[in-house]
């Protein structure tokens, strides 16, 4: 099986570094406490929903995932925790 954490913290590292503004995302995963959700740090971050969906694709189709474990990522990456799409905002 899939390390589907691991993959879905590469997956958002390449977002965040490919939103406006940018963000390190590793460094989120390295010091949660200086980013809570009460903060709502996260919602300063844009990505296009289209470049989004393309960095999960690369990262799946380079994995080898599964369909049910590409669901899953594209839940946690794109609709929880992945940067906010400029049109929804």
């Amino acid at each position: 099986m899939t390390n589907l954490l691991k993959l879905r913290n590469e997956i958002l590292i390449e977002m965040y570094a490919q939103a406006d503004p940018p963000l390190d995302f590793q460094r989120v995963l390295e010091s949660p406490e200086d980013y809570s959700q009460e903060q709502e740090w996260y919602l300063d971050h844009t990505l296009d929903s289209e470049t989004q969906q393309n960095i999960v694709d690369d990262i799946c189709n380079q994995n080898n995932v599964s369909k049910r474990e590409k669901r899953i990522l594209l839940c946690e990456a794109m609709l929880n925790l992945g940067p906010q799409n400029p049109q929804q905002s």
